[in-house]
């Protein structure tokens, strides 16, 4: 429910001798320490509030070291992952989000098309209609999303590229605000497209990636052989700015851009921002009245993009509550040991206290001991930290700036915990009338 996913438990022996002896090894491995180092003191010490030293003593505050410094690599990752699945959905992508919307519409290759938009463009609220294929993540895995071009260079002798497809029509690059810079936008006929014109030669726009890997000062106009649905050769018509089609996770591929009616399976919609739900309820009226058998459902163009960031935002989920619950183990064992410290050491808070020392003093000698501990858990955690969120941000092309802030705030944060949790329950002793402190046994 947290992660937005369901878990399945198969239900056999494996799964249940799996669990029986994961709750009764977790059971002995968290009962067994604390009995053996209970039944180690010496019962006279014991029963006089003595304190447990030597190894034993040191051994406990290592584990509350450990879990400062699970603690605090837990906050480190958790800002980071945060941090750039905010990043992943906000970043300029090279394409205008604003007031866009997605819709399947399926195979959709008849005349209708036309039709449809000269009818809704009436409606002054919708800005422009284009159709094309999913933007969202055009690599799906379909054998006509790449094809390899070959043309013969200055020297005479045969290069090639491989380029990944991307469909739209007439109006696609003004509806995604796409930036021409040189030429013009590719050809989108529909006469010449059914009488096979582009089937002979297809005019088409390449992003700036690929214009830097054809390595010539002007691609306008250069004749490629080959393209996509059996074309013989395409001509470079324009090249527009490079923009995202894939997740950020990628890099941006050299791309081409082309006309053909048959992979027209998404239409995108640009609307005003005033009166959206009518404009959407006028869209819906007008597409399902032309295509009763198809349904219109927009989805908001944003929402269609972050869908290929559901497992970061599941990570980040996992995470959040992960740093959660080890900030809450570890400041249970500051409290245990605090709570064992104070007990053990009742009768040196009183001598102290008659020797003059206050309340506020005691509570320091406390934090400062606790703060050292805190220091060397700092130390040992932010190359950690670092380390694993630095592989972790590997997986990405584009990723956000993390500063060095986030690791003494991490720190920080633990530390004000600590401290208040040390605060809580050293007060009352330290307060307690040292005749009574004196007394203890």
């Amino acid at each position: 429910m947290f992660v937005g996913k369901d878990i399945v438990l198969a239900f056999n022996w494996s799964t249940l001798l799996f669990i029986l002896f994961g709750i009764v090894g977790v059971g002995c491995l968290a009962g067994a320490f604390p009995a053996f180092y209970m039944s180690s003191f010496n019962s006279l010490i014991a029963f006089k509030g003595g304190k447990a030293t030597g190894k034993k003593g040191g051994f406990v505050k290592v584990l509350v070291c450990v879990q400062f410094v699970i603690a605090i690599v837990m906050i480190i990752c958790t800002v980071v992952i945060f941090k750039q699945l905010h990043y992943l959905q906000n970043a300029d992508i090279g394409l205008d989000k604003k007031n866009l919307f997605a819709v399947h519409v399926g195979d959709w290759r008849d005349n209708t098309i036309d039709d449809f938009k000269q009818e809704v463009l009436k409606n002054p609220r919708v800005e422009s209609i284009a159709l094309g294929i999913n933007l969202s993540n055009v690599i799906q895995g379909y054998r006509n999303e790449k094809y390899t071009f070959h043309w013969q260079n200055e020297t005479g002798d045969t290069d090639s590229l491989e380029m990944v497809g991307l469909v739209g029509d007439r109006d696609f690059l003004n509806t995604f605000g796409i930036k021409l810079l040189k030429g013009k936008t590719f050809g989108a006929n529909l006469d010449d497209y059914w009488n096979s014109t582009y089937g002979k030669e297809s005019p088409i726009v390449i992003n700036e990636t690929a214009w830097k890997m054809l390595k010539t000062e002007d691609p306008v106009g250069m004749l490629l052989q080959g393209g996509t649905f059996g074309i013989k050769t395409s001509r470079i018509v324009g090249v527009v700015k490079d923009f995202n089609f894939q997740p950020l996770q990628e890099k941006i591929k050299p791309a081409y851009m082309y006309y053909t009616i048959q992979c027209f399976e998404w239409m995108y919609v640009k609307i005003a921002p005033e009166e959206q739900a009518e404009t959407l309820k006028f869209l819906k009226e007008k597409y399902e009245g032309m295509r009763p058998d198809m349904l219109f459902k927009p989805i908001v163009f944003t929402d269609f993009l972050n869908q290929n960031y559901a497992r970061e935002r599941q990570l980040s989920q996992v995470f959040l509550i992960f740093t959660i619950l080890s900030i809450i183990v570890a400041m249970m064992g500051v409290f245990g040991l605090v709570a064992l410290s104070t007990a053990q050491r009742t009768k040196e808070i009183g001598i102290r206290k008659v020797n003059g020392a206050h309340s506020d003093r005691i509570v320091r000698m406390f934090c400062r001991e606790y703060m050292i501990w805190v220091g060397v858990a700092f130390v040992i955690a932010c190359p950690l930290g670092y380390l694993f969120m630095a592989r972790w941000l590997s997986n990405f092309a584009y990723q956000a700036t993390v500063g060095w802030w986030l690791f003494p705030v991490a720190g920080l944060v633990v530390l004000l915990i600590t401290i208040l949790t040390v605060i809580v329950q050293t007060w009352r002793a330290a307060s307690r009338n040292p005749v009574r402190s004196l007394r203890y046994e």
